[in-house]
């Protein structure tokens, strides 16, 4: 789907009703498990479905028909004065191994979540972002004398605007270049964070950042919606000196507040998630479940409408501790996220390549620790830093925070990221050989500034790190970059990877090529010249970004090596899931075709000498699992969702390509949002004795209906697609409008076609030519041949034709099956609805030359005349 970004099929996301068509599961998986629970008694009336139907929940079952439904029994389980009911072991008849990827409640002990925020949050398993460590600081802290907060001059550096002790909003907006830009599309746009471990957002505390930090934002304080899910926490009264103890409304305050310095005046919206705790993995250095219910949100938000543009979480757990089937429908959950429109922004985590406490894999050997759900290909990873000159990998060695990156031991490396990390891979050589997965997805993929970050808590002003203010930052400028895209009209980014990868050398980014990622007892994963595991591509430069998503410069898609016409078939499984408590998705795998990027060249700027004008002529085992990156099933799956990304990318690869590209690729073009395709048999293709009525001899009839058919051909084209071929300077303009004048490239292949057929009736249609005009209109013809080779070969149409046997012929005769072509009565339309008459006397004027059709005619060569030293245009 990814062309250029501002073509139209980039940001061509999908609705809520087409992501569900997308993945609901097949009628005959749903029958089968329809037909196991009418069995124990439980009919489809008693069902609770998600909107695609790919998870089912049973409210109020009886204990007594779960256990003849798993074959097992179930018993209550006490802890900490909680009660739970769950089963040790249970199992599923052989038949729906295939089709049911969960169930619970069996025998996780995870519970109803009792984490308040009270409770705080424990370092086990790295749930936040941000360092526990807070440093006090007083009011104005950091405000350098004589700049006027609510109005700074545009013309401030980093140097006069930035204190290096407690960094501000405004030293963030000069940082990254966003100071000088005003939001035009608020009313279409939307940022929002999320909360978990009882974490919550204070206005009180938010509107005294603002009023300190950003005065022209103090308003948004009191302006921002609070989306309470299962039971989150909207804490707005005094805390107490117990939540103060434990650090309540921290993390959530410093994310609302840095959102809101870099993003405003964009609209934001906090969800608050509660609910029951995860599936988890304990381990001996993470015993207690302190994971994040990721799924509920997912659901919830996947259920809704209106999305915003991007979503800010600085909230992770240890890969491990996270079982690999829930991480991986939490990781397609966030796939459907950015399939409709959303940019989902994590932070890589704040203790480098690992925990100290949890340097291990699973069989206890000495490894690496990645982060979930950094680790998965569908979300953007942010990395902190330190520093403005120069830019370094954020550490603060007074409370060890070292900001995080790795690899993943669940998710594959994904196509988008295979040449930046395997560049990266070279020069890191055998350095920690064996402490990570090489072949895994690489985090983080971008960074920002994440040290002595100012937040205010409890009505003080503090200084904290963390790639929890990492993360938001940079949400914030892609929230930004969203209001560029929405005020022309565009989409908002969406799933930001495979453009990240591809723009990574376009100017956008700042490379950070010193620090390192330290942890485990080892100096970890060092910064470098583009991509790395330490900063990824680097800090975000706003201007330069914006040029790119608004202009679509210089967008090149990652290389492909698989053939335009491979596609993957992949048949998925339902959920099935009971209780009160959300479940979650299995995308259903379908047919999506992979792709052949286009080359990057430059196109040939002088142009074709002719014109266009027409005038017209009249699980159940409990055995330890896989990794998912070994797992065949789950790498077509994720083949599958990436081929449905990049395609956007690779379609519309380069600024300065010809339309040569697969079946289902677009050039960009202003008519690329309204092509469809359908599965069509030509007329008469198998009999060549019949004619249409575009071919036989010349007739009163046959020259209306090629009229007809190219009379509406040119057509107002708006400005930005002449200045992204750079014609903007030479380009035909409508005369009194800004708009320019142009045709597509079907109607010159229909207009080659009509002078071919009217060569072949020279007599009828050219009389009157002389030599002359007649080898010029040979040479003309001869253009139109290899033109029509041209167009034939870069289509590629790929349809087959098949040799059958016939009574009536002793040879072999051909016979045609299908094409996939477009919808051409929707593409006429258009053309018409736009349609320019270029031939109306005295409309059209040289800029030297004066009026170009005096008597509404032109020339019918249309060829440049070497030997008359005149350009002609054709009409017949």
């Amino acid at each position: 789907m990814y062309k250029r970004l501002n073509m139209g099929p980039y940001g061509a996301h999908l609705s809520a009703e087409q992501v569900n068509t997308f993945i609901a599961p097949l009628d005959e998986t749903i029958a089968k498990l329809h037909s196991w629970l009418e069995s124990h008694g439980i009919g489809q009336k008693q069902l609770q479905y998600s909107p695609a139907r790919d998870w089912i929940s049973i409210p109020n079952i009886t204990v007594s028909v779960a256990e003849s439904l798993l074959k097992t029994n179930y018993h209550v389980y006490r802890r900490e004065g909680q009660d739970v009911v769950r089963s040790q072991e249970w199992s599923l008849p052989s038949g729906l191994h295939d089709i049911i990827d969960l169930i619970y409640p069996t025998n996780s002990f995870f519970g109803i979540r009792t984490r308040d925020a009270t409770k705080g949050k424990s370092s086990k398993s790295s749930t936040g972002t941000m360092s526990d460590y807070a440093e006090d600081i007083h009011n104005g802290f950091a405000i350098l004398n004589g700049i006027d907060m609510a109005n700074p001059p545009l013309n401030l550096t980093t140097a006069q605007a930035c204190n290096i002790t407690a960094i501000t909003p405004l030293c963030l907006r000069i940082l990254y270049g966003t100071l000088n830009y005003t939001a035009r599309a608020t009313h279409k746009n939307k940022m929002a964070l999320c909360n978990f471990s009882g974490e919550f957002n204070n206005r009180t505390d938010a509107e005294r950042f603002l009023e300190i930090y950003r005065p022209d934002a103090a308003a948004a304080a009191d302006e921002f919606g609070i989306v309470e899910i299962a039971g989150g926490i909207n804490r707005q009264s005094q805390s107490t000196q117990e939540e103060l103890d434990k650090g309540a409304g921290k993390e959530g305050g410093l994310d609302a507040q840095v959102l809101l310095g870099i993003g405003h005046p964009t609209p934001m919206v906090t969800y608050t998630t509660g609910g029951p705790l995860p599936p988890f993995a304990a381990d001996t250095s993470a015993p207690d479940n302190d994971n994040e219910p990721f799924l509920l949100l997912i659901n919830w938000l996947l259920a809704q409408k209106d999305l915003p543009t991007v979503l800010s979480i600085s909230y992770a757990d240890t890969e491990y501790t996270v079982p690999p089937s829930y991480a991986r429908r939490v990781c397609q959950g966030f796939a459907q996220l950015g399939a409709r429109g959303v940019s989902v922004i994590f932070g890589s985590g704040d203790w480098g390549v690992g925990n100290p406490t949890q340097c291990h894999n699973k069989a206890g050997h000495h490894r690496f620790a990645a982060r979930f759900p950094d680790s998965c290909p569908y979300i953007t990873s942010v990395a902190a830093t330190r520093g403005i000159h120069p830019q370094v990998v954020a550490y603060n060695e007074n409370n060890h925070f070292v900001s995080g990156g790795g690899f993943s031991e669940y998710f594959a490396r994904p196509r988008y990221q295979e040449k930046a990390v395997s560049q990266y891979l070279g020069k890191l050589g055998n350095q920690h050989k064996g402490l990570y997965n090489a072949q895994g997805r690489a985090y983080p993929d971008v960074a920002a500034m994440g040290y002595r970050i100012v937040t205010v808590w409890n009505g003080q002003p503090k200084i904290v790190d963390g790639t929890s203010a990492s993360a938001p930052i940079f949400a914030g400028v892609v929230a930004l970059l969203n209001d560029a895209r929405l005020a022309q009209g565009k989409s908002a980014l969406g799933f930001l990877n495979p453009w990240i990868y591809s723009v990574e050398s376009e100017g956008g980014f700042t490379d950070i090529v010193n620090g390192s990622t330290a942890g485990c007892n080892t100096t970890g994963f060092p910064a470098a010249r583009g991509w790395d595991v330490a900063s990824g591509f680097g800090t975000p430069w706003f201007p330069r970004l914006k040029e790119l998503v608004t202009r679509g410069e210089a967008f090149t898609a990652p290389q492909s090596s698989k053939p335009c016409s491979e596609r993957t078939v992949h048949q998925m499984a339902a959920t099935f899931h009971y209780a009160k408590q959300y479940s979650w998705s299995n995308i259903k795998r379908a047919k999506q075709p992979a792709f052949l990027p286009i080359a990057t060249h430059d196109e040939d700027e002088r142009g074709s000498s002719e014109g266009l004008l027409e005038k017209g002529s009249a699980d159940s085992s409990r055995a330890t699992p896989r990794p998912l990156w070994k797992d065949p099933a789950f790498l077509i799956f994720q083949g599958v969702l990436l081929s449905f990304y990049l395609l956007v990318l690779s379609l519309v690869a380069a600024s300065k390509v010809p339309s040569c590209s697969d079946a289902h690729g677009r050039s960009y073009s202003p008519a690329a949002s309204i092509i469809e395709w359908r599965d069509t048999k030509f007329t008469l293709e198998d009999h060549i004795q019949d004619l249409s009525i575009y071919s036989g001899a010349p007739s009163p009839e046959l020259d209306k209906a090629w009229h007809d058919l190219l009379n509406s051909q040119n057509v107002q084209v708006a400005p930005e697609y002449y200045k992204h071929y750079g014609r903007e300077k030479i380009g035909v303009a409508v005369p009194g409008s800004d708009h320019y004048i142009g045709t597509l490239n079907v109607f010159h292949e229909l207009h080659c076609i009509k002078r071919l057929h009217q060569f072949m009736y020279t007599d009828y249609y050219f009389p009157d030519f002389t030599e002359h005009q007649l080898e010029m209109n040979r040479l003309h013809n001869e253009h139109c041949l290899d033109f029509l080779r041209q167009s034939a070969m870069c289509h590629g149409d790929i349809g087959l034709i098949t040799y059958i046997w016939r009574q009536d012929s002793l040879q072999p005769v051909v016979n045609a099956t299908s094409h996939q072509c477009v919808n051409w009565e929707k593409l006429y339309d258009w053309s018409q609805d736009r349609a320019v008459d270029m031939l109306k006397p005295g409309w059209l004027i040289h800029p030297t030359k004066g009026v170009v059709y005096p008597n509404g005619e032109g020339d019918r060569i249309g060829a440049i005349d070497k030997e008359l030293h005149h350009s002609s245009v054709q009409i017949a």
